[in-house]
């Protein structure tokens, strides 16, 4: 038993042991300075990828606004779809341009024509 203390304490005190079991062992400044970059890098790396995590929730998010967006500009294109098939329909047209005072073909007698600044201006008569 006596042999066992002594070896213990032998390899304890070769190693740096303190005498209440726990390890001190001495590093090297090249070592520390390895451990150190090495931690550095590490917090680099881990912001690097948190920092993306949070670019790609950002851009999740904004194209969830836009998907949002374009269903809506379908939606007003579709109702805007509609009002223009119903302002070209030729009964309307016929209609509007009776109201405006226009006739159909084939009803014209007298056709003027006068220029003004570029543009040639037809002046319809009816008898």
């Amino acid at each position: 038993m006596q042999a066992y203390v002594t070896e213990r304490n032998n390899i304890q005190h070769q190693y740096g042991y303190k005498s209440n079991n726990k390890i001190s062992i001495a590093l090297s400044t090249s070592e520390k300075l390895i451990y150190l970059i090495s931690v550095i890098v590490l917090c680099i790396l881990l912001g690097l990828i948190i920092n993306r995590s949070a670019t790609l929730f950002e851009l999740n998010a904004q194209m969830g606004q836009m998907e949002s967006e374009i269903r809506q500009l379908e939606e007003t294109n579709l109702l805007l779809a509609n009002e223009i098939a119903k302002m070209e329909s030729p009964q309307r047209l016929i209609e509007k341009g009776i109201q405006l005072g226009l006739s159909m073909p084939g009803q014209i007698q007298n056709v003027q024509s006068k220029e003004f600044t570029n543009h040639t201006v037809a002046i319809v008569t009816t008898n």
